[in-house]
């Protein structure tokens, strides 16, 4: 009982595993160098084992075969610790192989270390649940765990007849004396012996699972690169389809601007001039007076205000309402026409902002001229602009009747 199987790795000319062609071509090249490894660690010779291995891997420092027989003879030699870390790194670079999982625990179980021993021996039966040595080095883990609590239980409590009957059966089991700190049942307590007698279990199956999971992580690797080099490709496209549309939309808002001045230099220069009215004449002091009326003009700024918020926050009802019965477009479209191609286009945007500001207001009668500078900031378009509006008041309320862009 206890007898910790340590596992040799044997090294075959011929795979009936299928293998990548590069790793196949690297197993026949390493078949010789293997194969008198194998031998030397058969032999117990270990020192002479670890010479070879560790000069064959100069020229193959990532070899998985290489690696495991180094931990192997490292630990004949009673370098544990150093054994430990090659075991370590292989589970980490090799999660799926559970041999050097195997190889862990055993060496934690000569230190005394059994919790680290049955989490290693867990995780080798884990990564390959028909792994009999592990199995069998995890029932022994379990057993002498078992039986230090029995034995803790029996110290503390005298009378615990339960606890020495099942710590009694479980030493005659094991071979061991109650209350011994041996781990193995060859005798040698960790206290008095340094390098522990191994018992060391073959299996054919070891070479090739570690060949496989090898070749695997290599083919896992390269799909890895072609699946970022795709993702890559497209983020690329996307990017380059991103801003084609967006120099699209520059383009065409361009085109809209100079067509709207053009049609409103058109109106403006076939707009007869009125004809000057007899009550102007008569009393210029009374347009003046109205004109300069500060109390109207403050209406017909918060008129233009309500008017940039509702374009801000994107509320299009309230936007167009803003907009006099007999407004016309400056574009010359009908009115619905108007009103849908504002919806969309103020719909299609994300963050808007409108601000006005240098805001000067002319009032004569019901009407009002507008002059202020506007800036448009959007997800994609930032604009500085002279804007004019002729408003008129319907019902008490100031409405736009015609917008014009300088």
């Amino acid at each position: 009982m206890f007898k910790y199987k340590l596992q040799k790795l044997f090294f075959y000319s011929i795979l009936s595993i299928s293998l990548s062609h590069s790793y196949r071509v690297m197993a026949q090249e390493a078949n010789s160098a293997s194969t008198q490894i194998s031998g030397l660690i058969n032999a117990g010779q270990f020192e002479q084992a670890l010479s070879v291995i560790e000069n064959e891997l100069k020229n193959n420092p990532k070899d998985p075969l290489l690696r495991f027989q180094h931990g192997i003879s490292l630990a004949g030699l009673g370098k544990n610790d150093d054994a430990i870390i090659d075991f370590t790194r292989l589970t980490e670079e090799y999660p799926q192989l559970p041999e050097p999982y195997n190889n862990l625990a055993v060496i934690y179980a000569y230190k005394n270390q059994l919790d680290k021993s049955r989490a290693a021996l867990e995780l080798a039966v884990k990564a390959n649940p028909n792994y009999v040595a592990a199995h069998d080095n995890l029932g022994d883990i379990y057993t002498k765990l078992a039986a230090s609590h029995y034995e803790k239980a029996a110290g503390l409590d005298s009378k615990n007849e339960s606890a020495k009957s099942k710590l009694n059966m479980l030493s005659a089991i094991a071979n061991l004396p109650i209350g011994s700190k041996q781990v193995y049942n060859s005798g040698i307590s960790q206290s008095s012996q340094t390098k522990p007698a191994f018992s060391f279990k073959s299996d054919a199956a070891s070479a090739n699972s570690i060949n496989k999971n090898a070749a695997s992580k290599q083919e896992q690797s390269k799909a890895e690169k072609l699946e970022k080099s795709k993702a890559e490709k497209e983020l690329k496209e996307k990017l380059k389809a991103e801003k084609a549309t967006e120099k699209a939309e520059k383009v065409q808002k361009e085109k809209h601007k100079k067509e709207t001045e053009k049609a409103a230099v058109t109106e403006k220069e076939n707009k007869p001039l009125p004809a000057p009215s007899k009550e102007k004449e008569a009393k210029p002091e009374k347009q003046t007076a109205a004109a300069s009326n500060p109390a109207e003009e403050q209406e017909v700024i918060k008129a233009v205000n309500a008017w940039a918020g509702a374009w801000s926050s994107k509320n299009v009802d309230s936007y167009l309402g803003h907009y006099a019965g007999n407004f016309k477009p400056s574009d010359g479209s009908s009115r619905a026409n108007w009103e849908a191609g504002r919806k969309s286009r103020i719909g299609d945007k994300g963050n808007i902002d409108v601000s006005v500001s240098e805001t000067k207001v002319a009032i004569s009668g019901d009407t009002a001229t507008v002059n202020f500078r506007q800036v448009y900031k959007s997800d994609k378009l930032h604009d500085t602009s002279q804007k004019t509006l002729i408003m008129t008041k319907v019902n008490g309320k100031w409405q736009i009747k015609q917008e014009k862009g300088n």
